[in-house]
């Protein structure tokens, strides 16, 4: 199954959305713009260059919205 990813970062009003794809080899999230496959882990940085974001951006939480109509939340 594929999701939309909300990722939500600390000490920011302003978060990036992703995409997610559940597969074989577990949870791989993609950046829609580059089309790189990218780490998402709460308590470290973003690895992609999100306009708007610097180096010190974390991510504080990550909401999945699936597209069988289920929610994950992860924090």
């Amino acid at each position: 199954r594929c999701g939309y990813v909300v990722v939500s970062f600390s000490n920011s009003d302003v978060g990036h959305a992703i995409i997610a794809f559940e597969t074989d080899y577990g949870l791989k999230y993609f950046e829609p713009q580059s089309g790189n496959e990218e780490d998402v882990i709460i308590g470290r940085h973003y690895s992609a260059r999100a306009q708007g974001f610097d180096d010190e951006t974390v991510i504080s939480a990550v909401e999945i919205r699936w597209n069988d109509g289920t929610t994950r939340r992860l924090d």
